[in-house]
């Protein structure tokens, strides 16, 4: 059984390695889980601290901060139309917009809500097309690529969660904006590294 674990384990390293389409896209999701782990990892106390926010107060940002499932299916359609490559910029962008709208935070609580929304329609932008994009290249081994690209989700929501709740303990809210915006940043380098040849 161990051995058995093991085989499977290498061949996804394997497929890791071998799929360029598979490394970028699990990147830049691993890239953007590090800006919404660290949101939703802070959330709580960022808003008791700058708007004495309690847990229900805070419990109603998870309102505006599910706009994205509105934006799967559209996402979707888009993406078998215009293709994954501006779904996926696009929604790098609005994460690197929700993080403008959260530097705000302590000014006006408007700005985490246009920023919680921002940020939940990027993550779920880049997802769809993400996710139809890997499916596409081997379809025999769905199962096995979207293992290596939910680890990869999962792997930067913890990520960020801890960065970020370091960052706020030791630098305040400006320091997770700026982690945040880093993690964006970089994805956005991933994307157009990966972008399509011109016709």
């Amino acid at each position: 059984m161990t051995r058995r674990l093991l085989l499977i384990l290498a061949s996804l390293f394997a497929l890791l390695r071998a799929n360029t389409t598979l490394r970028h896209a699990s990147s830049i999701q691993f890239l953007l889980g590090i800006s919404y782990g660290g949101f939703w990892a802070t959330a709580a106390l960022m808003l008791a601290q700058l708007h004495g926010f309690g847990p229900a107060q805070t419990g109603m940002m998870a309102i505006p901060g599910a706009a994205g499932l509105l934006l799967a299916r559209p996402a979707g359609r888009w993406t078998d139309r215009y293709g994954a490559f501006p779904m996926v910029t696009i929604g790098v962008g609005l994460v690197l917009a929700a993080y403008v709208a959260f530097a705000f935070a302590a000014l006006w609580i408007g700005a985490v809500i246009a920023g919680a929304v921002l940020l939940d329609c990027g993550l779920r932008a880049a997802l769809v097309a993400n996710q139809t994009l890997i499916t596409s290249v081997a379809p025999d081994a769905r199962s096995r690529f979207n293992t290596v690209f939910g680890a990869h989700i999962w792997g930067g929501n913890a990520t960020g969660a801890f960065l970020a709740s370091s960052a706020l303990a030791y630098a305040g809210w400006l320091a997770v904006c700026a982690i945040a915006v880093s993690a964006s940043c970089l994805a956005l380098v991933v994307q157009w590294r990966s972008r399509p040849p011109s016709p």
